[in-house]
């Protein structure tokens, strides 16, 4: 019995609660999110927004679904896109 590793890769599926996201590496959705207006201009407008990025991991571009949130720390609260939900971008 052999105890080598197998080269077989487990084929790259979207999860049931984001897509794709968690494949997407974390470098890139900082990039995302920097291309976005910043949250204390966007806090009146539009709460969503999404932006497609390359992602050479998965072969092309991905459409990364962006979320304004509000975050509490003590009396103070801030607000930051938050990455939800990732899909390939097929052209």
């Amino acid at each position: 019995m052999s105890t080598a590793p197998s080269d077989r890769r487990k084929p790259i599926e979207p999860t049931a609660h984001n897509g794709y996201l968690l494949h997407v590496p974390g470098e890139v959705i900082a990039a995302g999110s920097a291309t976005l207006p910043p949250p204390s201009a966007a806090e009146s407008a539009k709460p969503e927004r999404t932006v497609e990025m390359d992602v050479p991991t998965l072969g092309g571009k991905v459409r990364i679904k962006y979320v304004l949130k509000s975050y509490r720390h003590y009396k103070s609260s801030h607000w930051r896109w938050s990455a939800e939900w990732a899909d390939l971008v097929t052209a």
